[in-house]
């Protein structure tokens, strides 16, 4: 019987914060293919695709820090905006991106993939001895011009000895090319939300509570937290009767912004 995915993030669900701050339980088999990843020499792009607060950063960073590379890997953060950037995950080291965004046709930025290599690249001897790999998070939607760019990163960074993984919400590509594998990241199930639950919550939380904020937030660990922190004990505990919330709050409105954006 699979292990239910538990992921539970110590500053409240805050993604962007350092790995560091960030645990995660179950999830077994998605460590294992990250960090398979990050250690097989066949020069593919992985991309984890996962609506917004369902865990990717928080995975990953876990898995790279499993197989050794917390101290070898950068995180490169904002990677389509104009002022992008890059650190080390293990180290204070923060790199400025900003000189290799190239503004695009559609409004974005393109980082100049041989720019973004000799930026993280120097000082490398200050790195670790682990797997070198490059975790592009934040990507957003998957366009093809985006699928394109990240293919062409992995070519540059693959002669230089980095892998490289990428974090994107969902996939806008009809067929990605065969170099490019995708891990699914996805909902949790009552009994590994409950232990999120447990985690972050200083107040015990009733089954039928938890029933309700898991259908709720669809599985959905940084939503059922937000959903959570808006009720009172007693409505926790299930002493006093909660019918759902009576509106979206900032992190359903993320996850869902395309959805909501449709509507």
């Amino acid at each position: 019987m699979a292990v239910p995915p538990v992921l539970s993030e110590s500053m409240t669900g805050q993604a962007g914060v350092r790995g560091r701050d960030l645990v995660v339980h179950g999830r077994d088999r998605e460590l294992r293919v990250i960090g398979h990843f990050a250690t097989d020499l066949d020069p593919t792009v992985l991309v984890v695709r996962g609506l917004s607060g369902i865990g990717k950063t928080a995975t990953v960073l876990q898995a790279l820090r499993q197989v050794g590379a917390g101290s070898s890997a950068v995180r490169i953060v904002r990677p389509c905006s104009t002022r992008p950037s890059a650190h080390d995950l293990d180290t204070t080291r923060r790199i400025d991106l900003s000189a290799w965004a190239v503004p695009d046709h559609a409004g974005d930025a393109e980082l100049d993939a041989a720019g973004l290599l000799r930026a993280v690249s120097t000082g490398a001897d200050q790195l670790g001895s682990g797997p070198r790999v490059l975790f592009v998070d934040d990507v957003g939607v998957l366009t093809q011009d985006r699928a394109r760019w990240l293919q062409h990163l992995a070519d540059e960074a693959y002669g230089q000895d980095w892998r490289v993984i990428a974090a994107v919400r969902s996939i806008a590509v009809e067929q990605l090319s065969d170099d490019v594998e995708v891990l699914e990241l996805g909902p949790l199930d009552r009994a590994a939300l409950r232990r999120v639950l447990d985690t972050e919550l200083s107040t015990p939380v009733a089954a039928d509570v938890v029933e309700q904020l898991r259908w709720w937030s669809a599985g959905n660990p940084r939503l059922a937290l937000e959903l959570a922190g808006s009720l009172t004990p007693a409505e926790l505990r299930g002493d006093a009767l909660w019918a759902g919330p009576d509106g979206v709050g900032p992190a359903a409105r993320r996850a869902y912004r395309a959805l909501l954006a449709g509507l």
